[in-house]
Formats: C-alpha cells, sequence, structure tokens
C-alpha cells in the first residue's frame, strides 16, 4: 500500500485497459524513473525510487534492509554504474537485456496473472526506445526527454498494445504442417482449385509395393495413369488432415462450376461427386448435377450441422491495388558528424605513413622486383620471397618433414613467380627453421596443428591515439639499457590516429600451458648476432609490431581464456629470422616478454576509457 501511494502520487497509474496506447500504461513511468537512475546512478535519491518499483521488484521492507546493510545497498549502486557504462558502451538494449536477466524481470512478472501483458510492454517499450536512439542517435539524457514527449503524445500507430502471445492471431499454415494439431475454427479456401496437370515423363511410381522409376518406357502410359491415382490417394489423405483440425467450425470453399475451365478434379470434388470427377471431362452435365446434388443433400441430411451457403459475386475486373498515398519525396538532411580522421591503420601504416591492410609479410607494403640470390643454393630475397615463405609456413604442417609436403611448397612458389628450381633451397631454409631450438629442447617441430593458430585477423579500437602519448610510455619501459630501440623511437612519427588497428599475427601457439608470439622475417642481414638483431627491431620498429600483437593476445586470452593472467599463461614474443637459423651460434632467434604493466598501459591508451567488464 505504501509503495503505491508512493506510485499513485508520482502520477504512476497502474492501470492496463487493452486498448491504451502503451506510454500510458505504468510500465513507461517505472522505464522513466529506471533510466533516470541508471544515467545518474550517484544519486541515490532517484535510485531509491527506480528500486521500489515494479521493474526491479523491490518493496518498502527491501529498501529499509539496504539502509542498514551499507555493503548490500553499495552492491546496488555499483549494479547501476554497471548498466550506466554498458549503455553507454554498447547501446541501450544491449544494457536493458542484461538488466532484465540479471534482475530476473522476467521469472517475477510471470508470477502475476497478467504477467505477459506487463512483459510484452517492457520488451516493446525497449525496442521502440532503441529505435529511436539509433535513427535520431540519441544521447542517454536525450532518451528520456524523448520517452517523456512520447508519453505525452502517445497516437503513433506504433505505440499501440501488443498482444502478448500469438496464441490468439489468425494463422496459416499449410495442411502438411497443420497434421496432429487442433484449432478453434479453421477456414480451407483453396481445397477445391485443381493444381497442375500432370505433364511429367520422368517420374516414379509402385507397382505391388515396389518403387520403380519411369523413363520413357513403352508403358509410360500405364504407369502415367498408376502416378495419377497415387497423387490423388494422397490427396484425399491431406484432404482429410484439413477437414479435421477444426474444434468448432470448419468452413469449406467448394466449386462445382469450371474455374479456368476445367471441374473440380480435386480430392474434394471426387468425394462430393462419388467419383464423377473421372469421368467429367466426357460428361460435365453429369458432374455438375452430381456436385450440385450431393451439397445439398450433405446440407439437409445432417440438421444443420452443415450448412451450405452461396459465393457472393465478385465483379470480374477487381483487383487488389495496395493503398496510395500521396506524398511529396524529399532527400533527408544528413546531419551526422564524420571524423575525417577515422580510418583503419596497421603497424605498416603507422611507421609508413600509409594505412596497408594486408598481413605483414615483411613489410609488403614496399615489395619490390623480386631480388637474386647471391649462390644457387640460397633462396631469393626480397618481400615476395617473404610473402612466398610466410604461405609455405601457414599451410605446412610442422611436424611432418617439409621433403614430404612438396606440394604446398611449390604451390607457394608458382604462385607468386618463383621458379620450381628454387624448391630445394626453400625447403631447406624452411626445414632448418622448424628444428632450431627455442627454449627447454623445443623447436617449432614438435608443434601440432592443434596448438597453433596461423595467421589470426584482429581489430584493436584506437580513439585518438598520438604519437606523444605512445612515446611517452615506451619511453618509459625502454630504459636507458635499450638506447638503440630509444633511438629509433626518436624518429616515430604519424599524425593522429582515430579507428581501427588491423594486424594479422603469423603465429600464436602454445606449449606446456603457455603462450607465445611468433613473426617470421626472411630479412637478408650480414650476419645474425644478438646485437644485429636488436638493431634491425629497432630500425624497422618490430619492437612496436610485437606491442601491438600483445594487446591483441592479452585481450583475447583475457576473454576466451579462464582464470588467465599474463605472468602465468604469457610465454613471450619469438621473432625468428629464418635466414639464421642454420644451426649456428648467431641462430636468428630474438625473444622478448614484455611486463604486464607496459601491456595495460598500451591497452588503456588505445580505449582511453574503462571498459565494462
Amino acid at each position: 500500500d505504501i509503495i503505491k501511494s508512493a506510485l499513485n502520487a508520482r502520477g504512476i497509474a497502474s492501470v492496463q485497459s487493452s486498448n491504451e496506447s502503451i506510454f500510458q500504461t505504468h510500465e513507461a513511468a517505472e522505464m522513466q524513473h529506471l533510466l533516470t537512475a541508471i544515467i545518474e546512478p550517484q544519486q541515490e535519491d532517484n535510485v531509491r525510487r527506480a528500486l521500489v518499483t515494479e521493474m526491479l521488484g523491490y518493496l518498502a521492507d527491501d529498501l529499509i534492509r539496504f539502509e542498514s546493510d551499507a555493503n548490500e545497498w553499495e552492491n546496488k549502486l555499483l549494479a547501476m554504474q554497471n548498466w550506466h557504462q554498458r549503455w553507454k558502451q554498447d547501446g541501450f538494449l544491449v544494457m536493458m537485456r542484461s538488466l532484465l536477466r540479471s534482475e530476473s524481470v522476467h521469472q517475477r512478472l510471470l508470477a502475476y496473472e497478467d504477467g505477459e501483458r506487463r512483459i510484452t510492454n517492457l520488451l516493446h517499450l525497449s525496442e521502440l526506445i532503441h529505435r529511436a536512439s539509433k535513427q535520431q542517435s540519441l544521447g542517454m539524457e536525450e532518451v528520456l526527454r524523448w520517452l517523456r514527449q512520447q508519453q505525452e503524445n502517445a497516437s503513433q500507430k506504433e505505440s499501440e498494445l501488443r498482444l502478448e502471445s500469438d496464441e490468439n492471431l489468425v494463422k496459416i499454415v499449410t495442411i502438411h504442417k497443420s497434421k496432429g494439431l487442433e484449432y478453434p475454427i479453421v477456414y480451407c479456401p483453396f481445397v477445391g482449385l485443381n493444381g497442375a496437370a500432370f505433364k511429367d515423363k520422368v517420374f516414379t511410381f509402385n507397382i505391388d509395393g515396389q518403387p520403380c522409376l519411369e523413363l520413357g518406357s513403352p508403358n509410360a502410359e500405364t504407369h502415367k495413369k498408376i502416378k495419377i491415382r497415387e497423387q490423388q490417394a494422397e490427396a484425399t489423405r491431406l484432404l482429410y488432415v484439413a477437414l479435421t483440425r477444426a474444434k468448432y467450425q470448419c468452413t469449406v470453399v467448394c466449386l462445382p462450376e469450371p474455374v479456368y475451365r476445367n471441374p473440380d478434379k480435386t480430392a474434394l470434388g471426387w468425394l462430393i461427386t462419388n467419383g464423377e470427377t473421372t469421368a467429367s471431362a466426357k460428361d460435365k452435365k453429369v458432374f455438375h448435377e452430381a456436385y450440385h446434388n450431393n451439397l445439398e443433400k450433405l446440407a439437409s441430411d445432417n440438421r444443420g450441422i452443415i450448412k451450405l451457403d452461396e459465393l457472393p459475386d465478385v465483379p470480374a475486373n477487381v483487383r487488389y491495388q495496395a493503398k496510395q498515398t500521396e506524398s511529396e519525396l524529399a532527400a533527408r538532411n544528413f546531419t551526422a558528424n564524420i571524423k575525417a580522421q577515422a580510418q583503419i591503420t596497421s603497424f605498416s601504416g603507422l611507421t609508413a605513413g600509409a594505412h596497408a591492410e594486408t598481413p605483414d609479410y615483411d613489410d609488403l607494403a614496399k615489395a619490390a622486383l623480386i631480388d637474386l640470390a647471391n649462390d644457387k643454393n640460397e633462396f631469393p630475397r626480397g618481400a615476395t620471397a617473404g610473402v612466398a615463405l610466410h604461405e609455405i609456413f601457414e599451410h605446412l604442417d610442422f611436424t611432418q618433414p617439409v621433403t614430404e609436403q612438396s606440394n604446398i611448397v611449390l604451390n607457394a612458389l608458382n604462385k607468386w613467380g618463383f621458379d620450381s628450381k628454387h624448391q630445394d633451397a626453400a625447403s631447406r631454409l624452411i626445414e632448418n627453421s622448424l628444428r632450431a631450438e627455442l627454449f627447454d629442447d623445443f623447436s617449432l617441430n614438435l608443434l601440432s596443428n592443434n596448438k597453433r593458430l596461423n595467421e589470426m585477423e584482429f581489430y584493436l579500437p584506437l580513439q585518438r591515439l598520438q604519437i606523444n602519448d605512445l612515446k611517452q610510455i615506451l619511453f618509459k619501459h625502454f630504459t636507458a639499457g635499450q638506447q638503440l630501440i630509444r633511438d629509433a623511437l626518436n624518429g616515430l612519427y604519424f599524425e593522429q590516429v582515430e579507428g581501427y588497428m588491423k594486424g594479422f599475427i603469423d603465429l600464436i601457439f602454445e606449449h606446456q600451458g603457455k603462450y607465445y608470439l611468433a613473426d617470421y622475417k626472411s630479412n637478408s642481414l650480414p650476419d645474425y648476432k644478438p646485437q644485429s638483431l636488436l638493431a634491425v627491431m629497432a630500425d624497422a620498429h618490430y619492437y612496436l609490431q610485437y606491442l601491438l600483437y600483445c594487446v591483441a593476445l592479452h585481450r583475447y586470452l583475457k576473454k576466451h581464456l579462464p582464470g588467465y593472467r599474463w605472468e602465468k599463461d604469457m610465454g613471450g614474443v619469438y621473432y625468428l629470422f629464418i635466414r639464421g637459423m642454420d644451426g649456428d651460434n648467431d641462430n636468428g632467434i630474438f625473444f622478448n616478454k614484455p611486463s604486464l604493466e607496459l601491456i595495460e598501459a598500451l591497452d588503456a591508451l588505445f580505449v582511453r576509457e574503462v571498459a565494462y567488464a
């Protein structure tokens, strides 16, 4: 009673009339107060007012309990803040579905006698608010203002109450689908209409229970008659299904007069004329008399249970025409702001001023002509050679010898314009890199296909990424002992970027519960000592590339790996300079595991706002 009085005092009427606008029901007012509480979660009075509404089902006793339990009250405030963030980040409808699910609104409302009605109203309101917010680009406060306007002017057709279920709707179903079902009233308007005449020259039929196929035999006409009889039997069975679905009334349209110059040869005509339809083509007069007489006899012999009515005359020139509305067409005014800097960029775009959106195959954006090898035993150099080698890595089974997978090698070489004479050099280069030890007696040739993910594509959302902000974070984490990278950072420059960072990670693999990134590099270097590799990593800004990859993998594992922790589950990053992985001391392997602090700093920089979890 206290709650009802409070609601009435605020003008929230608990009236539900079947012909009222949906905006005149109390659900609309409840939605108004609830959204106010979500938009302004810091105002506790608004939260209290929202919590006492029927949508969340809290009563005065609950509010008193919340007053005495600070933790529980804090949880309710946090829930409002989370819904606020969900609405801001993912949109109104996502937030509303989360709210209804977490507060068990459906289950609670179904306990009421008119529970379906209440749920339908809430879902209808949610749909209308979502549509308006999308079409009109409404912010949170604008949604409240729009909802108030709809409550004041609720004459629109879309605001009329919907049926809470489909049980009372008119259903149009096929006879096949209606089998086994029952309906109060059934209309069968088309069972007396003839289908297309049977003209197939190839068809199936049955003789003595055995299926047969007619392909043009001398007995085709006899078999055709068998097929037609089978079709008539099936039509009669379906007619029985149609006529026995009704609980109270079944209305059937009978057509004794010829339709399209043909008498009723359907199962209905066959039943009504006691089989005269089969001879109707020879003597239409006999057919018509039998049809009329038997219809009248059915009506007179069943003591009013069957009633016979004439179909009304319809002018022959009547045709359906869609309702014509006169309206002057005009182009809509575009009022939205398109941000000129919104774009899809990549690592290559940041470091080279371009915006490449293809897999990073050793700087494919700078690909030139194929460089020749220094000798006949060396695989050609250059960006296109890197593309071919990457493709071989992508499709190989690492656990099998490369020589036994020559088709994969040859296909890649042919695709990228290399002569088959380079097959041995390519196979040897890849075989050496797969056998090279990465750590603790582990090499890639021990990695099964189900432990690896090739060329994973990702998109990282970027919100106003500026070069100075990025440099500030990287300078902080790359200390004075990493002077080569700090020097390279000084030369890094790009314009402000907003949109998405797109990339492809060559290889992600798992070993003994840890996840690793690997990137293949086919750069041709004077030597592959650690200091030389570090110089290349700095000069080509590969340090930035693997950090971007780490952020992408970090987000991916947080979402898909239960109990994920960077320190425990992330193994590190390998950059494999495959021309140096020949078993010598200069093995061409660069390894690093960035700190969690650096990865989380970059992650926050890209998003620039607290993400909803």
